[in-house]
């Protein structure tokens, strides 16, 4: 396998990050959002992962049922796993806390691994690490401080380059071999400019160590390609000078192959491939071209595959993967072909090449990230583990195939928008029915039937416009009541099931907005309240049937929001609790004893300030005390367990700023804060577990305890915000500070004035008050040119932009 290794080359975050709180020396580093250690509870690690966004949860028999837009829901393999080249199940997973951008093999079944990773298998790894075959960490534990893109073992050292300039502790300039049990430096030195970019691939073969990257080595006349003694780092003659980052290097019989994106090489016009004699160092006649960035080579008997960010290779369509006879040069009709993406990492087993980086399909036939191709014919193979995010790093030898990237899942289950888990177990069942569009609402009925609702048009390949009743094995029912119009809520109350959304007929009646089915017939019952829009939420509640939405009308009266309608008659009652914001919504609504819970993206209601949630007085539409303070938009609120006066202990909430726990009786915000899971659409409690779906997946803890109240973060903090950003103009570091109302998950990131993402600087959940990070300057492409940016900070809700200025 020789790939690209440099991340930032497709806009990664970059690695070793640190966030640092302004009065006390303590990191903070970027948590996991599926790793992340929690308060007071704990993640099920063996709850299963969607590859996309979970809008709908509900609980029957021991059983989750899950509604949302996906296509695999598989087992929780964050960042890397261990395959079987026959199956693609997982043979063994490890436990990572971020990404894997590189891997080598380590000639023993084992792997080195590099990565933005500050932990292993509980083990602190410093981005670099060595994974045993049987799945241990070894004690090789190199310390470098910045990041690593390479790494290849070869002979009595592990070669790393990257952008760093020390390795333990002594002064290593972007490349450094170690000893591959002590992981001691070695005194091997290539000697590389301190201003270059960094080394994005290493190779070693016949005696030789070859590097490719963005550099230069002073006085020696070395440009982005060089070859170097293995054990003295000494400069070997061999110098093909190429215009450009290389990012791939093969090795043929005669010849050195080079992918990256360049125009040059050796004075001669070559355009992202190239060959050159591998004793001279001229380039040769070979002369394909490539229309985008070569990422990856990998050598296959008499072929050269190739893979990356092109359309042409040759002249000829060629998408993102192409091959070539070594003999001939020439262009092969090998032509899988990819959708969606790029290819970033190839690795051959016998006749077999192993395609990852981000992809949708590969040769007509749907493979997520992830695929194994026959390399004589390119058809891709029956091999289909699925990853959830990219794939950076592949090595097969035909025994396992490691993988390595940002997924958080490999290896799943197809399910189209719905999927069932058991409860105490977390497999995935055989209910599936499947949706050929969103699933927005889930509800559990008698038997059990699960009454499903949302933008799709048919289930389990039988016609179902918007809404759906699926029996407990999967068989979709004759139930029909054919929705005209997204349904996005659904309440059981006896023989009705309410239905609320956009649509202007269901049931075979007219109806806008909102309806009550019959259970046994599907047909609409006569109740018929009506809706000037949306209807987002549905709570039944003795005789009242409370709905929240973006409505202004409903019920034939004037409610702005959310409404009380009488259950027999569908009229609105005089209970009254106007909702005002900025477009303000009703998306949530849950109901104990006396209190209506609601949520959604409002400033007040009932003329009394509430931010996105509040407490309502079921007879009087008074509001309650129950204050949460400064909050973000709230989609869905799990009431649990029962406290003084028959209150809730905790109100869940699911929103945009993530997972939360309230206090059901003050409001007040407690520690239990999952980390990273957000945006947040749906919850469930079912003692003792507790279930959050959205735009993470899907994610089961168990319950709440001991729960404590966090104090908002000064009288008059109730919003993040940027305090400074400086210096301006900046020469390539610039300090940004912010401050924190309270515990909540932070993301900040640097646009360039065409709002494309330049750097990810945090992703983590983080403490109240003054924090503070820095922009080292590096982007998408290495060094940033001069010129304007803007910092994004993205917290509890609320989003804050500033300007950077670089003047280099």
């Amino acid at each position: 396998m020789f790939q690209a290794g440099h991340g930032r080359a497709l806009g990664e975050r970059p690695k070793g990050v640190r966030v640092f709180a302004c009065r006390g020396a303590i990191a903070l580093g970027i948590l996991s959002a599926w790793t992340a250690p929690l308060r007071a509870q704990a993640i099920r690690d063996d709850f299963p992962l969607p590859n996309g966004t979970v809008y709908a949860v509900a609980q029957a028999s021991g059983t989750l049922y899950v509604g949302g837009s996906f296509t695999r829901i598989g087992p929780r393999a964050a960042y890397g796993a261990v395959l079987s080249p026959v199956t693609g199940e997982i043979v063994r997973s490890l436990k990572l806390d971020s990404g894997v951008e590189s891997a080598a093999p380590d000639g023993q079944g084992g792997w080195f691994i590099i990565g933005g990773f500050n932990n292993v298998n509980g083990l602190p790894r410093d981005g670099m690490a060595h994974i045993h075959v049987d799945g241990t960490v070894a004690g090789w534990n190199p310390q470098h401080g910045s990041t690593v893109n390479s790494i290849a073992a070869g002979g009595s050292a592990v070669y790393a380059g990257g952008s760093f300039t020390a390795m333990n502790g002594v002064t290593r300039i972007r490349a450094a071999a170690l000893d591959p049990v002590t992981a001691a430096l070695l005194p091997w030195d290539p000697q590389i400019d301190v201003t270059s970019n960094g080394v994005y691939t290493i190779r070693v073969a016949g005696g030789r160590v070859y590097l490719g990257g963005a550099f230069t080595i002073g006085g020696q006349s070395r440009r982005n390609v060089a070859a170097v003694d293995p054990v003295t780092g000494a400069l070997l003659p061999w110098n093909p000078i190429v215009d450009g980052p290389v990012f791939a290097i093969a090795i043929g019989d005669s010849a050195v192959y080079l992918g990256g994106r360049f125009t040059q090489v050796d004075g001669a016009p070559r355009v992202n491939l190239a060959a050159v004699d591998i004793v001279t160092g001229h380039v040769t006649s070979w002369n394909p071209g490539a229309n985008g960035d070569v990422l990856t080579l990998e050598r296959g008997g008499s072929a050269l595959y190739a893979g990356g960010i092109f359309s042409t290779a040759a002249g000829v369509s060629r998408t993102c993967l192409a091959a070539f006879d070594l003999a001939t040069g020439s262009l092969t009709s090998w032509n899988p072909g990819v959708t969606s993406g790029f290819v970033w990492t190839l690795a051959r087993s016998g006749p077999t090449i192993y395609a990852g980086g981000q992809f949708s399909t590969v040769g007509g036939r749907a493979r997520d990230n992830i695929a194994a191709i026959d390399s004589a014919s390119g058809v891709p193979t029956e091999w289909d583990p699925d990853a959830s995010a990219p794939v950076y790093a592949l090595v097969a030898d035909g025994a396992t195939v490691f993988a390595g990237g940002t997924f958080a899942s490999i290896a799943g289950t197809r399910r189209h928008n719905l999927a069932a888990v058991d409860i105490a177990t977390g497999n995935v069942t055989d209910w599936n029915p499947g949706a050929n569009g969103i699933v927005r609402a889930l509800v559990a009925g008698a038997g059990p039937i699960i009454y499903a609702g949302g933008a799709f048009d048919t289930v389990g390949a039988r016609r179902r416009r918007q809404i759906a009743a699926i029996a407990g094995t999967g068989v979709v029912t004759d139930w029909d009541p054919k929705a005209y119009g997204t349904v996005y809520s659904l309440a059981l109350s006896g023989s009705v099931l309410y239905a609320g959304g956009n649509f202007n007929a269901i049931g075979g009646q007219p109806r806008s907005r909102i309806a009550a089915l019959d259970l046994a017939t599907g047909l609409a019952t006569p109740w018929s309240p009506g809706a000037d829009s949306t209807v987002r939420a549905i709570m039944p509640h003795g005789g009242t049937v409370f709905v929240g939405g973006s409505f202004q009308s409903i019920g034939s009266a004037s409610r702005s929001r959310i409404a009380a309608l009488d259950r027999f008659l569908g009229v609105a009652t005089s209970w009254n609790a106007p909702v005002t914001g900025v477009n303000p919504d009703v998306y949530a609504l849950a109901a104990r004893g006396p209190v209506l819970y609601v949520g959604g993206d409002f400033t007040a209601i009932a003329g009394v300030p509430r931010e996105c949630h509040a407490g309502l007085d079921t007879a009087s539409a008074a509001v309650t005390p129950w204050t949460t303070g400064p909050s973000a938009t709230c989609y869905a609120l799990a009431p649990a367990g029962v406290g003084a006066g028959g209150a809730p202990e905790f109100v869940y909430a699911a929103g945009r700023g993530g997972i939360e726990a309230l206090d059901g009786v003050t409001g007040a915000h407690l520690s239990w804060y999952p980390a990273g899971f957000g945006p947040a659409y749906a919850v469930a409690f079912g003692r003792p577990d507790f279930f959050a779906g959205g735009g993470f997946g899907l994610v089961a803890a168990t319950e709440l305890s001991t729960p404590t109240a966090v104090p908002m973060f000064g009288a008059d903090a109730v919003a993040p915000e940027l305090t400074q950003v400086g210096p301006i103009p900046s020469r390539g570091r610039t300090a940004i500070a912010f401050v924190l109302p309270r515990r909540c998950h932070v993301r900040i990131r640097v646009f360039d004035v065409q709002g494309r993402v330049e750097a990810e600087l945090v992703e983590a959940v983080l403490e109240p008050g003054p924090q503070q990070t820095v922009w080292n300057g590096r982007g998408r492409h290495g060094k940033s040119p001069s010129g304007s940016y803007f910092v994004r900070l993205e917290a509890d809700g609320r989003s804050r932009v500033k300007r950077i200025v670089l003047a280099r």
